[in-house]
This record gives C-alpha cells, structure tokens and sequence, in this order.
C-alpha cells in the first residue's frame, strides 16, 4: 500500500508500506494492505512504518488524522520528527521542541514590540491633536 506522512508545509514520508501502525484515540491500530477504509483521529505517539525493505521508520507525531481509502494511507499532523531508534527518536523531538519553543520566544519578542510601536504610535498622534 501507499503511505504518506503529510505536515502543513511538507510531506515527511512517501513510499510503499507493508504496514502502518498509529496511536488513536481508540487504541493502537495495525493497517494492512487489504486493511477495510478507515479513518481516525490520532493522538500524540509513535506512527510506525514498514516499508518493502523491512527498515522500519518511526515518526513521533502530533495530534492529526489517518485516512485508509483503498491502496493509501494518509497521515496528517501538524509537527512530526523521524527517526531510527526510539532512542535517538526521543532525542530528536526533544531538540524539535526546543526550536519551536525558540522560535515560538522570538515571535512573542516581535509581537510586543509591534504591540509597544504601535500603542506609541497611536499615543503620538493623539498628543498633536
């Protein structure tokens, strides 16, 4: 079957899957080729997949959705992080993390200052009325 990992800016995984497995809010659930279409909301957790080549890929995901529709998998999350191991998997999403929190601080940092010029701005042209 055909498998893909979709975030909103790019497509993480895409090849041929012997299996997908994902967490739901229903438990884990195995999909298999001849598998019956489904659909299903995921919750944060480890999306396992099995390619032809039996390298499994191991994407730690986000709250999303799973649809099964015939031949294909598609998995939707907003933040995702591949990896081989589970071990270097956690290490990669904790790093993952903290460039969001980062960049999340540098855009607060932005939104003030924009909050502050303009409350200036708007202070300034009340003066010279």
């Amino acid at each position: 079957m055909n498998a893909t990992v979709m975030l909103p800016t790019d497509i993480l995984f895409s090849g041929t899957a012997l299996k997908v497995t994902a967490d739901t809010e229903s438990g884990r659930y195995t999909l298999l080729p001849r598998h019956i279409d489904f659909i299903a909301p995921l919750i944060p957790g480890i999306v396992e997949i099995r390619p032809e080549n039996n390298n499994t890929v191991l994407i730690a995901t986000d709250e999303g959705v799973m649809v099964k529709q015939g031949e294909n998998v598609w998995i939707s999350v907003r933040n995702a992080v591949t990896g081989k191991k589970p071990g270097t998997l956690r290490e990669a999403v904790e790093d993952h993390y903290r460039e969001l929190d980062e960049k999340e601080q540098k855009n607060r940092t932005s939104i003030a200052r924009m909050e502050r010029d303009m409350a200036r701005s708007i202070y300034e042209f009340e003066k010279e009325k």
